[in-house]
């Protein structure tokens, strides 16, 4: 058996979907000229038309519609393979997918063609409950590098899962926010910083990595706060605190004007647009 004849053996068992693709991706750093004829044979004895790269591109188009997860999924990974900006408003689509495993194709997609009309879906994606989702939004933001996607990837630091924190550490890193990011969490935890953004309605994940990374046990006010003031992912991280430092927490309702033993309550963006 000559080399062609053992590769197309071991080709048979590819679909003719993962045939098209190795085709149309002609990646020759991952194939061999002998793989490329070995799959070009088993395609046309499968009635296959060698297809062109618009013909690809309009089936996978339409891929994204189909009832079946894997051909949605496929059909995400290809269109981020073939990189053509016509499919981006069709990725955005494909991020609100039922499927996560559509949704972490759709979001891989999307940084690969790098448009920066793809952000506000990426920035929504990276508080996805499925965690590789999470990850693959992080990374397109990433290598998209928006100042829009400042503050999302701020929050991701703090993230519970490893990966996604570290991803968005060389996110942030890879366009030079890091230490900013840093900086400015700690800021808002010292002389009471956050009051101010929490009332703007502004630094969500700044406030986030604020509380999960640089609040001690004695930052109970701060806890307080952001637990009462209207924010729900805020209210979230005052509670993962509170788990944390062995603290109660109270939650009030909060309204304008409320005030405690301390003062007023603040309130998520009660001064946005009027300065603090």
């Amino acid at each position: 058996m000559n080399n062609l004849e053992y590769i197309r053996k071991n080709m048979e068992t590819k679909t003719t979907e993962d045939l098209l693709r190795i085709w149309t991706e002609n990646d020759t750093d991952q194939w061999s000229p002998e793989a490329f004829e070995a799959v070009h044979q088993l395609l046309k004895e499968r009635g296959e038309i060698m297809p062109s790269q618009k013909d690809l591109f309009d089936r996978k188009m339409g891929d994204l519609k189909n009832g079946n997860i894997k051909v949605r999924n496929a059909g995400a990974v290809a269109l981020g393979d073939i990189g053509d900006p016509r499919a981006i408003d069709s990725l955005i689509a494909a991020m609100s997918d039922k499927s996560g495993y559509v949704r972490l194709a759709a979001a891989e997609a999307l940084g690969k063609i790098g448009e920066r009309r793809a952000v506000d879906s990426l920035i929504e994606a990276a508080r996805d409950e499925n965690d590789l989702v999470r990850k693959n939004a992080v990374i397109a933001l990433g290598k998209i590098g928006d100042d829009r996607a400042f503050d999302a990837l701020a929050g991701c630091l703090a993230d519970g899962m490893m990966p996604i924190s570290e991803a968005a550490e060389d996110a942030m890193k890879m366009n030079g926010w890091f230490d900013q990011a840093r900086s400015a969490a700690k800021n808002a935890v010292a002389n009471y910083n956050y009051r101010k953004l929490i009332m703007m309605g502004e630094s969500e994940g700044v406030l986030i990595l604020a509380i999960k990374k640089y609040a001690s046990g004695f930052h109970k006010r701060m806890a307080f706060e952001y637990l009462n003031c209207g924010n729900d992912r805020l209210k979230w991280a005052a509670e993962l605190w509170a788990a944390r430092t062995g603290h109660r927490t109270f939650k009030l309702k909060p309204s304008p004007g409320r005030r405690t033993d301390d003062g007023p309550l603040v309130i998520w963006g009660s001064h946005r647009g009027k300065g603090v």
